[in-house]
């Protein structure tokens, strides 16, 4: 099982942040962003500055769209996604990064509200970017498989969760573990995995319950986890 640790900017890159900050202060974006974030969209498009400039841009849009800083997007307007516990932050792994454990089995594709699950999406991973190492700024992902069955496959939420992540939270991805996967998944997992691109698919694990121990520590993994 891969362990993906941060690894400390090299002076390159520390000069490319530099004259990122620059254009970024000169842009007056209201949102705030930290030379960790700059670093990780940096990272994110494989040290093109003038590429991770042009999709903080967009980052900063997607922030004013989904009403992310001016406190709408809140834990009343997902509400019930919180209360089903699909998805419960609580923990640190081994690299103190904030965990989300996601319950598949809690999920149902045939009884949800899209829109509902999109603004479910954000809202968890800004409440994970809030709780991360802000001088790392990294998160881990935990999906439990245990009782899987193909009603709660939601490729639509899937592919929003992913490309997401990998547009807006660049390199904040520390590690993601599919634990205890069912022989079906893997028929969905060939759907799926196009979808990453080769940096997240580095950081994808199919564990078993002892591998993911390896990774989070015994008394980190909540109740609700099959292991």
């Amino acid at each position: 099982m891969s362990k993906v640790s941060f690894i400390e900017p090299s002076q390159v890159e520390i000069d490319k942040v530099a004259a990122l900050r620059l254009q970024v202060d000169e842009a007056n974006w209201d949102h705030k962003l930290t030379d960790v974030t700059l670093l990780r969209f940096l990272r994110g498009h494989k040290g093109d500055s003038e590429k991770a400039f042009e999709f903080l841009g967009k980052h900063i849009q997607y922030r004013l769209d989904e009403k992310i800083d001016s406190g709408e997007l809140n834990a009343e307007l997902v509400a019930n996604q919180i209360e089903s516990k699909k998805a419960i932050i609580c923990g640190r792994d081994k690299q103190d990064r904030p965990i989300c454990f996601i319950m598949v089995r809690r999920h149902d594709a045939n009884n949800r509200d899209l829109n509902e699950m999109k603004k479910f999406v954000i809202y968890t991973y800004e409440q994970l970017l809030s709780a991360a190492n802000p001088e790392r700024e990294q998160i881990s992902l935990v999906f439990d498989m245990h009782q899987f069955g193909m009603g709660n496959m939601d490729y639509e939420v899937v592919k929003y969760l992913i490309s997401t992540m990998q547009l807006n939270y660049p390199d904040a991805l520390g590690t993601f573990c599919i634990l205890n996967a069912p022989f079906m998944f893997y028929a969905c997992w060939v759907v799926i995995s196009p979808w990453l691109d080769p940096v997240t698919a580095a950081k994808v694990n199919f564990c078993s319950s002892e591998q993911l121990r390896g990774v989070i520590d015994e008394k980190e993994i909540i109740s609700d986890v099959n292991h």
